[in-house]
């Protein structure tokens, strides 16, 4: 795409969310990104509409940072990974909702809720891979017709920047992209009298860097399964969880649920609306 814009416009001027509207053409392609940053936010949003006709062609959104790394981190949902900059061998790379650059002066957390190729062209650059149309090209790729249009048709996402001093622990970056891909929905229901009170929460869980990936009923029996991961790649001893809702005692399982193994005593004081326990997770990470 053309570092020139077509057009450039301010969108709710006398809003407190007002936007930036950018509209650029390339080949037989448009894109219009409107670029936010919301009242009641510190992340900037950039919402992406494409249609999308180019031919071999790829389109990378390039964010050339002042933080500077020879590592990047890569999210991977229940862990995450560094890798350095690009090879002849390792020219795009995979992640689910975030990348991070950092020195140690801070950095920039890119988040993105569905796109997952990226790249590191060198120690202060990242560049999200957006669409990708490769073409025939040479050798093998000429039996793959579909790849004179793969990507081709209107394209809607979101991607955005969070920027932070010290690392993404300790500002809590890797929570605003769950927050861009996972919105909290809102909804309004009937006045009506029940046993609940004004406000109630299912399950909570006291430790901010402790995140609960998920809560479902047993395949083969009538168990609840909480999953847990810790965030910051090192155990967490100790982290207590209350679950409104009424259980039996808790039980450690594995990740696939097939061996539960009862917890001591101590912990099986789950009772409804005064349930507590302590648990011990750990997250992963890798270099």
């Amino acid at each position: 795409m053309p570092a020139k814009a077509d057009s450039v416009e301010l969108i709710g001027a006398n809003s407190p969310d007002r936007a930036v509207r950018v509209t650029r053409t390339w080949q037989s392609s448009k894109l219009v990104q409107t670029i936010s940053l919301n009242s009641d936010s510190d992340l900037v949003d950039i919402d992406n509409e494409i249609d999308w006709r180019a031919e071999a062609a790829a389109l990378k959104a390039t964010f050339p940072l002042t933080a500077s790394n020879p590592l990047a981190t890569y999210n991977w949902d229940v862990g995450t990974i560094q890798r350095g900059n690009n090879d002849e061998k390792k020219f795009e790379v995979a992640s689910h909702e975030w990348i991070d650059l950092s020195d140690a002066k801070g950095g920039v957390t890119i988040l993105s809720d569905c796109k997952y190729g990226s790249d590191k062209p060198d120690d202060h650059t990242l560049r999200l891979t957006l669409l990708y149309t490769p073409g025939l090209g040479d050798g093998n790729g000429r039996a793959y017709d579909d790849q004179t249009s793969q990507d081709w048709g209107h394209h809607h996402f979101v991607y955005g920047l969070a920027a932070h001093a010290g690392d993404w622990r300790s500002e809590g970056t890797d929570w605003q992209a769950l927050r861009l891909s996972q919105p909290l929905i809102a909804f309004q229901a009937p006045k009506h009298d029940g046993p609940l009170g004004r406000t109630f929460s299912l399950l909570r869980v006291s430790n901010p860097r402790v995140r609960v990936l998920a809560l479902k009923k047993a395949e083969e029996s009538d168990a609840v399964i909480v999953r847990l991961v810790e965030l910051d790649g090192k155990p967490a001893d100790e982290v207590p969880q209350r679950l409104d809702a009424t259980c039996g005692g808790p039980h450690d399982d594995d990740v696939m649920a097939r061996h539960p193994v009862a917890l001591p005593e101590v912990y099986a004081s789950w009772a409804r609306c005064a349930s507590t326990r302590s648990a011990r997770t750990s997250g992963g990470s890798a270099r």
